[in-house]
């Protein structure tokens, strides 16, 4: 940069100002645990930058304007924008997370245990910190034994007392040391929001505290002689080989959810029934039912009235069709708290799929009461009035949801229900407003290729375009799904490509055989006869 340009930049001192005030907007925005920045600043005002003149107080030359005690004012006054947009920034957070549920009431854990156990998390954070050894991805609340309580209270106390003691010949204690405690501050539990102790997680900014602590001191052993530079620079060497081995250990729990949340509770299994949760969805999301079952009922041995495991253990049941499990669980959900939507729609879900659809319709209208928007709610409803034989309803309950957000599912549920009204016109507009929206999905691909391929209108048909859709919806499943191919076979016949509508079919019926599919094997050899006979589908009605 030319020096005139930078005299120019550097006459303004204030913009510096203004553009440390909109970095730290924009820092609040990214992560509300910035808030106590404005404290750290005056932290650093005293040292290292030493912008106030105090007896016995270490002023080192930072190039900053010195000031003395009367002028101690104008350093707060400087910092009330970065107080006012922490007071922001909290309140949206606190109002956000109140919301959203997350806020523990002082009923659940009051202010006198919330204030001791900070003086314990203090010590539990500066552990980690200096030996992270069996780290865990959510820490519960445990019982502390006598000794270990009295212990891990007493530690930051005495720590603030030596450095408060030695503030005059190393002031890199005094300001490493309340630097780790202030920025703790909105996570240490005074506000609780979740489950959780402590987090891992909340540590990286104010660990650089401690960082200052340890590089000032080392920095000081250095400049004694040779020899004590040599010692620091091994040790500096080892500690950061350490980190490196113990990070390349903890990355190894990370390789997937079912690693990450088996290690929390091998790490944490006292009380630990939010990690069993984890680890249940974990194995939900692999698709192994019974396990996910086994980790919902362990969550629920150590917490009966966890909301969240007895819906999540009924859903797990839903899907392996053991009914009256899966209603009693999530009815206990229901119970424990009546305004979950999701819940609502499980038991809505549970009752349809066993024909109760007067129960199910109930559900799902609770649901849209608690929150009228939902659209899985919405479909349900639908698709239980559409076998209910109120197709009128099941439309208009459909196309009040397209007001509120078109989706290709609803598009091409609106397309079933008026392919069976005979409205097959108008549902083939469906269908291809589902895949103007999603070009790859797959109900809606094969639908549209089998109402394309089959309809006895000639002003519909269209064997070509069948086979185009039907095709994308093969390929996407691998030729691996009968009903798909069984489709694909009856465009490639209405297209007049026989031969491979024949080897097409044959396809189906060996899926249909390996995958115990008898209705579709029975359906799929009686089109092969027909496409033997050089016949499409239309031409059987």
């Amino acid at each position: 940069m030319p020096a005139s340009v930078w005299s120019r930049v550097t006459c303004h001192p204030s913009l510096f100002y203004w553009l440390a005030l909109v970095f730290f907007a924009l820092g609040l925005m990214s992560k509300p645990m910035l808030v106590t920045l404005p404290v750290i600043l005056l932290l650093i005002d005293f040292w290292p930058l030493g912008r106030v003149a105090i007896d016995g107080w270490p002023v080192t030359h930072s190039g900053l304007p010195v000031l003395q005690h009367s002028a101690f004012s104008h350093l707060l006054f400087e910092k009330i924008p970065f107080l006012a947009l922490s007071l922001a920034s909290s309140l949206m957070t606190f109002s956000a997370q109140q919301k959203a549920g997350y806020v523990v009431s002082a009923d659940s854990l009051t202010w006198y245990w919330r204030i001791v156990d900070t003086l314990v998390f203090y010590t539990a954070y500066l552990g980690k910190t200096f030996w992270p050894a069996n780290l865990a991805i959510f820490y519960p609340y445990r019982q502390i034994p006598l000794y270990e309580f009295v212990c891990s209270a007493l530690l930051p106390v005495l720590l603030s007392v030596l450095f408060v003691r030695r503030w005059r010949s190393q002031p890199c204690l005094l300001i490493g040391w309340f630097w780790f405690l202030v920025m703790l501050l909105p996570v240490i539990g005074l506000v609780q929001v979740g489950l959780q102790s402590i987090a891992d997680r909340y540590t990286y900014l104010p660990s650089i505290g401690l960082c200052i602590i340890m590089v000032w001191a080392m920095a000081g052993l250095a400049s004694v002689s040779m020899l004590y530079r040599a010692v620091t620079t091994v040790f500096a060497a080892g500690l950061l080989l350490a980190c490196l081995l113990g990070t390349r250990h903890q990355l190894g729990y990370w390789q997937d959810n079912v690693k990450l949340f088996s290690r929390s509770i091998e790490v944490t299994r006292e009380n630990n029934f939010e990690g069993f949760l984890l680890l249940g969805n974990a194995f939900l999301g692999e698709g192994n039912l019974d396990e996910a079952a086994k980790e919902f009922q362990a969550a629920l041995v150590i917490a009966p009235n966890f909301e969240e495991a007895h819906y999540w253990l009924g859903r797990v049941y839903l899907r392996q069709r053991q009914w009256p499990e899966a209603e009693e669980q999530l009815r206990a959900a229901e119970r424990l708290n009546h305004d979950n939507v999701d819940t609502h729609i499980g038991l809505g879900d549970v009752l349809a799929a066993q024909d109760k659809y007067a129960g199910a319709e109930a559900e799902y209208l609770t649901a849209l009461q608690l929150k009228p928007d939902n659209l899985a709610a919405r479909e349900a409803l639908a698709a239980v009035l559409a076998k209910k034989g109120e197709t009128d309803k099941a439309l208009t309950c459909l196309y009040e949801g397209l007001n509120i957000q078109p989706t290709a599912e609803i598009h091409a549920q609106i397309a079933e229900i008026l392919t069976t009204e005979g409205n097959v016109q108008e549902a083939v507009g469906q269908y291809l407003a589902a895949l103007k929206l999603s070009p790859d999905s797959l109900d809606a691909l094969n639908n549209l290729a089998w109402v394309l391929a089959t309809s006895p209108d000639t002003g519909i048909r269209d064997g070509a375009r069948a086979a185009q859709f039907a095709e994308r919806a093969c390929e996407l499943t691998r030729y691996q799904k009968t009903i798909f191919v069984g489709t694909l076979a009856a465009a490639y016949a209405e297209a007049g490509r026989f031969d491979d509508a024949m080897a097409t079919a044959e396809k189906a019926i060996a899926l249909a055989g390996k995958n115990g599919e008898s209705a579709l094997l029975q359906k799929n050899r009686e089109l092969l006869e027909l496409y033997r006979a050089h016949r499409a589908y239309h031409e059987t009605r």
